[in-house]
């Protein structure tokens, strides 16, 4: 009997089988992702970012896929440029473009920046931690002070720049200007008044070109605030 009840159960579970594979439907294929050709040669700062920063320094060029939301949120300058209550032609082309939803980023031209710098910088507004790197050259770390200022990016860049500088801080008197300048920047207020003092004790040339520090002079950076020269050189 049981062997009976068995066959039953095994002819009705095939037949269940066979039924099931009457009616399966095949998983439609996922169609190709079409890149935007604006997209094609962008350092892809974020993934889905919104706006393409197009960044130029001499003949080198460079794009950065990144959000407006978090460029206007840290900088001032972009707020102003971009902002949902902006009327620069940048903030309502953005309006434009996301109302559209094509996935075309609107982009933005800087021109005069660093463009490694550039990069550097964004990925810390982005919170990309694992693309910063944990030390900076002098030259570098001025440059970051260079963008940070003509950006407003001091908040957002304060920390990194606490773990950057402090690195550096044996460098103050064989870098002096460029200490002033990261002093100026982020602090720490001692080392800016050391270093203008040093500055200030020093032999001073007018050039034609610039101000030359120094016996051995070196020339102060022309990226160097007015604000801060005209407290270290006399006019």
């Amino acid at each position: 009997m049981w062997c009976n009840v068995l066959d039953s159960l095994e002819a009705t579970n095939a037949s269940c089988s066979n039924t099931n594979a009457s009616f399966s439907v095949a998983t439609p294929l996922t169609p190709p992702t079409v890149i935007p050709p604006s997209l094609s040669s962008c350092v892809a700062i974020i993934q889905d970012g919104d706006v393409i920063l197009d960044v130029s320094a001499g003949d080198s060029s460079r794009r950065y896929l990144v959000y407006s939301q978090v460029l206007c949120a840290t900088s001032v300058v972009f707020r102003s440029m971009l902002g949902k209550q902006s009327k620069f032609a940048e903030a309502v082309a953005l309006r434009e473009s996301l109302k559209k939803d094509d996935g075309e980023p609107l982009v933005v031209t800087l021109q005069g920046d660093d463009l490694d710098t550039m990069e550097i910088v964004l990925h810390v507004m982005h919170a990309q931690h694992k693309m910063v790197p944990r030390t900076l050259t002098i030259e570098r770390m001025a440059s970051v002070s260079i963008i940070c200022d003509k950006y407003g990016w001091h908040e957002g860049l304060q920390v990194m720049a606490g773990i950057w500088s402090e690195l550096l801080k044996t460098k103050t008197k064989t870098h002096p200007a460029h200490w002033l300048l990261i002093s100026w920047i982020f602090g720490p207020e001692d080392i800016f008044t050391k270093v203008s003092r040093d500055l200030m004790l020093v032999e001073i040339l007018d050039s034609g070109d610039g101000v030359l520090f120094g016996k051995q002079p070196f020339l102060l950076a022309d990226c160097i605030p007015a604000a801060v020269s005209g407290n270290i050189v006399p006019y």
